[in-house]
């Protein structure tokens, strides 16, 4: 048996097929890129929505000082402060409604994307070959 052939008996190697490992790497290099860019998304819509959230309050609180600054009794000025509570809190809640929605936003991302099978090392991040029923 010569060097060569005696090489290639004991390999335990597998042969690669360079232009499917290529395609394979490519595609998943893909997947990164188009998901790095739903994340990025995600996080210019969470911005903006905050960013809209702080200049409503901003306005509010400017409105409050307005009508604060223009009554003439305690009733009309505790009237006054209880109605601006009242949207106060009304926009905590609408807060955290709002928070809750985008979290799930970026978990339904993520899931995704661990769901669609982008594997590292030839073995797949959830373990399981991409079947999610198993």
């Amino acid at each position: 048996m010569t060097r060569t052939e005696n090489k290639a008996a004991t390999s335990s190697y597998p042969s690669i097929n360079q232009p499917e490992f290529a395609a394979m790497g490519q595609k998943q290099m893909q997947q990164l890129f188009d998901i790095q860019a739903e994340f990025l998304e995600r996080i210019h819509e969470a911005g903006q929505t905050w960013l809209d959230r702080m200049q409503s309050e901003a306005k509010l609180t400017s409105e409050f000082t307005e009508k604060l600054a223009k009554v003439d009794s305690l009733p009309e000025a505790i009237t006054t402060c209880q109605n601006w509570n009242t949207r106060r809190l009304t926009m905590m809640a609408d807060d955290g409604r709002r928070l809750v929605e985008e979290t799930q936003k970026f978990m339904r991302t993520g899931s995704r994307f661990l769901s669609n099978g982008w594997s590292g090392n030839g073995r797949n991040w959830s373990g399981n070959g991409g079947n999610m029923s198993s």
